[in-house]
């Protein structure tokens, strides 16, 4: 079924959430048309999505919770253990490049490795 409808048919096999998947609509649909669509029918899948999206934020809310009941628990030792699992809380130096002075002081050298980049961004008011 699969390979009859998908392989040899060329239909595109049902979303699976995977990065990949994405990737594949990306490069399929990476020109777009100023047009309307109507979508029909589709309502309980919105639904579903704010549904998700909703957990997502409480999740994230109470994931975010427990990292900082750790981090306080921590104070400043950067490394802790609670039976087998190993916790860090490490500082970490990140080196920037200050692209506002950057512009601002070397205008024509920014100019030179600007590069232009195009994708579609997937948005839901």
């Amino acid at each position: 079924m699969f390979w009859d409808k998908c392989v040899i048919g060329g239909d595109l096999p049902t979303p699976d959430g995977s990065d990949d998947y994405s990737k594949t609509l990306q490069g399929l649909y990476k020109d777009s048309i100023e047009e309307e669509l109507i979508l029909f029918e589709k309502e309980d899948l919105l639904n579903r999505y704010d549904d998700v999206c909703a957990l997502i934020k409480d999740l994230d809310s109470e994931k975010k919770s427990i990292e900082q009941y750790l981090q306080m628990q921590m104070k400043e030792y950067e490394i802790a253990y609670l039976g087998e699992r190993r916790i860090t809380w490490k500082k970490q130096v990140r080196s920037v490049v200050d692209a506002k002075r950057l512009k601002k002081e070397h205008p024509e050298l920014v100019e030179n490795y600007m590069k232009n980049t195009t994708s579609r961004v997937f948005r839901m008011n």
